[in-house]
C-alpha cells in the first residue's frame, strides 16, 4: 500500500549514462557533466559524488553560488576538478573566482573588461586562475558576438593576459541533427578558432551538450559538456540512446469515486461523460511540479496489485489541481482501492511521453519535480 508520492532517483544509472556518453567520444575529448540547478532538480548532493567516482572531472554551475557549494561538496577531489560558472562573474566577483579556482565563463565585453582588469590588479592570484570565454554563433543569447570578438581582439590581442583558456559556444538545434544552423555554428566556430589558434595554440575547446555529442566528432572538439542524457533524458528525437531509466515517480490513489452519468470533474468543468465512470484521485498536482498543461492530456500506469496482475494505462481527467490529479479508471476490472499506485515516469512512462502530454520538454519535467515526493536514492553496483 503506498501512502506518500514517492520520487526514486537510480544514481547508478546516472553513473551508467555518463559512462555511455563518455564511450561517444575520443579517449583525448574531456567528458564533464552539468550539475546547475541541483542537479536539474536530482539533488546535486548525491549526483556530483557519484559522477565524480565515475570519472567526471569537469562540472558545469550557472552561478558562483552553485560554484562554491559544489567545490565543498567535492573538497577531497577539489585538485582535480574544473569547474565552469556558466553565467560568468557578476560586478564584484573577480577576485573570489581567482581565489576559489572556479572558472567563470565570459559572455560578454563588458564582463571581459571587468575580468581583464582584475586579472592586472590582482596578479598575485592568478596562479590557480583560468576563464573561458564564450562566442555566440547563432544561438542568439549569451556570449560576445563575431563583431565584439573582432573588436577585442583588436584591442588586446593576446587574451591569454587575461587567463583565457578556453572557448566556449552553445549549439541552438543539435536536436534536430538535420537543422542548417547546426552546420553553420561549426563553420562560425572554426571561423573564430582559426583567428586564436596562432595567438593562444593550448586554447580548448568546447561546443556539444548532450545532443551535440550525437551530431559526431566534427562538434566534439577537446571537451563535451552533456547534461539531459545523464539524468535519463533522450537528447534528440532524431536517435533513440540505451540510456538508463534514472527516474521512477509513483503517486498514491487517495480517494475512489464512482460518478453518474453526466457528471464532471475538476475547477471549470472541463471534463464530463455520458456514462458512468470510474475516478480514482492521486496525491501530487503542480504545486510538485507536475504540470497544469497535463490537465485532459497526460496520463500514468496504474500499477500492478494483488488484484491486477498487468499495468494498466489511466488517462488525466479534468484540470490538474495544485494538490491532486483525477485519473479515469473506468477500463480497469479490478476494484480500485486507495493506496493503489499510479506510474507518472518509470520503466512504463518516459520523460519524454510525459513531455509531450505536457506541451513541454524533458528539461522542464526534470526541473520541476521539486516539492513533496518522499526520495529515495538507489546506490550501488547494477
Amino acid at each position: 500500500m503506498l501512502t506518500q508520492a514517492e520520487l526514486t532517483i537510480d544514481l547508478n544509472a546516472i553513473a551508467s549514462n555518463w559512462a555511455w556518453v563518455r564511450s561517444q567520444v575520443a579517449q583525448d575529448c574531456d567528458c564533464g557533466a552539468v550539475v546547475k540547478a541541483d542537479a536539474y532538480g536530482l539533488g546535486v548532493r548525491e549526483v556530483a559524488p557519484v559522477l565524480a567516482a565515475a570519472g567526471c572531472r569537469s562540472f558545469y554551475v550557472s552561478n558562483l553560488e552553485e560554484g562554491f557549494a559544489l567545490q565543498q561538496l567535492l573538497g577531497a577531489m577539489r585538485a582535480e576538478l574544473r569547474i565552469f560558472v556558466l553565467t560568468g562573474c557578476v560586478p564584484g566577483q573577480e577576485l573570489a573566482f581567482m581565489q576559489s579556482g572556479l572558472i567563470p565563463v565570459i559572455i560578454s565585453l563588458e564582463m571581459y573588461r571587468r575580468w581583464s582588469a582584475a586579472c592586472r590588479a590582482n596578479a598575485a592570484e592568478l596562479s590557480q586562475c583560468a576563464a573561458a570565454i564564450k562566442v555566440d554563433t547563432g544561438m542568439g543569447r549569451l556570449g560576445l558576438d563575431a563583431s565584439e570578438l573582432t573588436s577585442l581582439l583588436n584591442a588586446e590581442p593576446d587574451l591569454a593576459q587575461s587567463r583565457i583558456k578556453y572557448l566556449f559556444s552553445h549549439l541552438a538545434c543539435a536536436d534536430a541533427p538535420e537543422h542548417p544552423l547546426n552546420r553553420r555554428q561549426l563553420r562560425r566556430l572554426t571561423q573564430v578558432l582559426r583567428e586564436l589558434r596562432h595567438r593562444m595554440p593550448d586554447l580548448l575547446i568546447s561546443l556539444a551538450n548532450s545532443a551535440g555529442v550525437l551530431l559526431g566528432e566534427a562538434y566534439h572538439f577537446d571537451f563535451v559538456r552533456p547534461g539531459i542524457a545523464l539524468y535519463g533524458g533522450q537528447p534528440s528525437a532524431a536517435k533513440h540512446c540505451p540510456l538508463k531509466t534514472v527516474l521512477t515517480l509513483v503517486l498514491p490513489v487517495i480517494q475512489v469515486k464512482q460518478l453518474p452519468a453526466g457528471e464532471s470533474v475538476g475547477y471549470g468543468a472541463t471534463r464530463s461523460w455520458q456514462s458512468p465512470r470510474v475516478i480514482a484521485l492521486a496525491q501530487s498536482g503542480y504545486a510538485d511540479g507536475l504540470l497544469r498543461s497535463l490537465s485532459n492530456s497526460g496520463s500514468g500506469v496504474l500499477l500492478p496489485s494483488a488484484n491486477r496482475s498487468a499495468p494498466l494505462q489511466v488517462s488525466v481527467v479534468g484540470r490538474v489541481s495544485m494538490d491532486t490529479l483525477i485519473f479515469d479508471v473506468t477500463e480497469a476490472k479490478e476494484t480500485i482501492e486507495v493506496g493503489g499506485a499510479i506510474e507518472m515516469l518509470g520503466r512504463h512512462k518516459s520523460l519524454e511521453s510525459l513531455a509531450q502530454q505536457a506541451n513541454s520538454l524533458n528539461y522542464e519535467i526534470l526541473t520541476a519535480l521539486n516539492g513533496r515526493y518522499t526520495r529515495k536514492y538507489l546506490r550501488g553496483v547494477a
